[in-house]
């Protein structure tokens, strides 16, 4: 499910992601054991990764993204 700012805020201190920049790949950290999707948006809103993750950590491949700012 998506999350509200609160659910973000609430969050943001259980997720890392590094390193940042990233040059391919970066590697996502949680608290949280619980599986989810991480999304990546670029600057104009529009979805351009998704992938499921499970656990505590897990890689992603971002070497099909153009340089550029994501959210």
């Amino acid at each position: 499910s998506e999350l509200g700012l609160k659910e973000l805020d609430r969050l943001e201190s259980k997720i890392t992601l590094f390193p940042n920049p990233c040059s391919g790949t970066f590697n996502f950290k949680s608290l949280d054991q619980n599986s989810g999707t991480i999304s990546i948006y670029n600057s104009t809103g529009q979805k351009v990764y998704e992938q499921k993750v499970s656990g505590l950590e897990s890689t992603i491949n971002a070497n099909g993204l153009e340089n550029g700012l994501y959210h």
